[in-house]
């Protein structure tokens, strides 16, 4: 039989964070405006500066690159929210994005 051990890193923190929302949806907006500040912004935002910091042309220009592609995100985010309201769609959008930095 094999060991469940269980490992305390950013992503899995997200996914639970992610599955707790869905059983209590009242505070799943909530949930979502600090996903949305701590893994879409200041973690990569964190990696930014310490690609700068390093010198790593090749993660700068990732960095950019997602930076680029969160500021088309949030700016369509703030015009579909209206009409639509779907954040959970937002939610996935950026759990994406953030496994891509």
């Amino acid at each position: 039989m094999s060991d469940l051990t269980l490992t305390l890193n950013l992503g899995n923190v997200a996914y639970f964070l992610i599955v707790f929302s869905a059983f209590l949806p009242s505070l799943a907006k909530y949930f979502y405006m600090s996903y949305r500040l701590i893994f879409g912004t200041l973690y990569p935002t964190y990696l930014s500066f310490k690609a700068l910091k390093q010198k790593d042309d090749q993660e700068c220009v990732r960095m950019i690159m997602y930076w680029t592609v969160y500021g088309i995100f949030t700016f369509l985010e703030t015009f579909l929210d209206i009409f639509v309201g779907l954040w959970y769609v937002s939610l996935a959008f950026l759990f994406v994005c953030f496994y891509a930095v």
